[in-house]
């Protein structure tokens, strides 16, 4: 045999096992929730931020250690290193315990390409997957499929806009005014935005009760453990409605899905319910911050 190509066959099964390994380790760290304890929000974000993983790989090796965790046979062929990772993320959208003998087989016998076409006739969603890539300094492309409802949906407010504007309106443009549309609507830092500058031009409390014999200070909630809308408003605006903890390097975490508000000194201590005493948290950190203080209290 050729030396180099025996050299090349080592070098792959080697690769092989690794793939392996990784799928192995990845799975006993999220068993025992080792990223959580390290300071990491999730798997993901540890094997990007901790292990240095790209994102793609890291979105690869995540997905199929969790799919193989409920598929044996997949698991056991990427252990035997029968299937490759690469190949094996092709499959986790449609393979389950039912079925999962016949993918592993047709992800072994067939190419990539083919795999693929196989994947696509079933799973019409995964035929065009979500994508978002510069295409220069600040432009980006995005791809992604929708259904025909949706389709109909976008070219209705298309119209819309364009017969408001009585101009014709591109799609990007469309997506744009929905964008706006929903996130002066829905988005808390915009509430927050209109609320505190309408009660920025609202008269003087004092004043107006010297006046009219009234206050317009919010009277005290009957339920002390519920935070005012205004205090929430506070603390958004504050935060820019973005997780404040920040990891071992002093880097802030850059969450904003899922965000609570958390008591820095917690209600039943006496803790308040001001925007002091408050700071913003994505639901990990949150939790991790409240296994702390009840670790804290047990010692």
């Amino acid at each position: 045999m050729n030396p180099i190509h025996k050299k090349a066959l080592e070098v792959v099964a080697k690769f092989k096992q690794a793939e392996a390994d990784l799928i192995s380790i990845l799975q006993e760290i999220e068993d025992h929730r080792v990223f959580m304890k390290l300071g990491y929000t999730s798997l993901f974000n540890y094997c990007v931020q901790a292990l240095g993983l790209s994102e793609s790989v890291t979105s690869n090796f995540v997905t199929v250690a969790r799919k193989a965790r409920h598929a044996p046979v997949l698991q056991a062929a990427i252990l035997n290193g029968t299937l490759s990772v690469s190949k094996a993320r092709k499959i986790t959208s449609v393979l389950t315990l039912e079925n999962q003998d016949e993918w592993v087989e047709k992800a072994k016998q067939m190419t990539t390409r083919k795999l693929e076409q196989e994947v696509a006739r079933v799973a019409t969603r995964e035929a065009m997957p979500e994508r978002l890539r510069f295409v220069s300094e600040d432009r980006l492309e995005l791809q992604l499929g929708i259904s025909k409802a949706t389709e109909e949906k976008l070219r209705r407010v298309q119209d819309l806009e364009s017969q408001r504007t009585a101009r014709s309106v591109s799609l990007e443009e469309t997506l744009e005014t929905l964008l706006e549309v929903y996130l002066d609507s829905k988005d808390p830092m915009e509430r927050a935005r209109r609320v505190m500058k309408r009660r920025s031009a609202e008269p003087d409390n004092d004043a107006y009760a010297s006046v009219t014999g009234h206050t317009k200070q919010p009277k005290p909630s009957e339920n002390r453990k519920l935070v005012t809308a205004i205090v929430r408003h506070q603390v958004h605006l504050r935060d820019e409605g973005q997780c404040t903890h920040l990891n071992a390097h002093g880097e802030r975490c850059e969450n904003r899905r899922w965000i609570d508000a958390h008591h820095v000194r917690p209600r039943s201590l006496g803790g308040a319910n001001t925007p002091e005493n408050l700071i913003l948290l994505c639901s990990a950190h949150h939790r991790m911050e409240h296994e702390k203080e009840k670790n804290q209290r047990a010692k």
